[in-house]
């Protein structure tokens, strides 16, 4: 969940891991059958240099940016590192790099325009979800 007070209010968000080798037909094809209106698919995943490429598509297209899967995502690679520390994300959305922020319980984005603002808020507890990966079946 994005950008909710509490747990299960916010905008629901599904962050796929490991998305390498996904044909964009079977991306579209998760995303419709997720039923959220977004969903990001996350490729080059380098923890240690806090870096990741996503895409992200809704249920009709594949969209070159929105600022909650972005949010989201950072959210979630966050949570994949050990403590509360926060770090500088640069996660690259068609053909540009997002920079974006973290911090215990607070993630801030630099918009494409430039500007800059706290986006979400929202402990970790908060960030909910489950780990599946997601390989092209023969």
């Amino acid at each position: 969940m994005c950008s909710g007070r509490r747990a299960f209010q916010g905008n629901g968000l599904v962050v796929v891991l490991d998305a390498e080798g996904l044909s964009p037909e079977l991306m579209q094809a998760v995303t419709r059958e997720v039923c959220q209106f977004e969903t990001v698919f996350l490729t080059g995943v380098d923890l240690d240099r806090r870096s990741a490429v996503l895409r992200i598509l809704t249920e009709g297209e594949e969209v070159d940016f929105a600022g909650h899967p972005v949010l989201g995502a950072a959210a979630v690679l966050q949570g994949m590192l050990p403590g509360e520390s926060g770090d500088e994300w640069a996660l690259g959305v068609a053909n540009r790099t997002i920079e974006v922020r973290t911090s215990p319980g607070a993630y801030w984005g630099r918009c494409p325009d430039g500007s800059r603002r706290p986006a979400v808020r929202a402990d970790r507890s908060q960030v909910i979800g489950q780990w599946h990966s997601l390989k092209p079946l023969d």
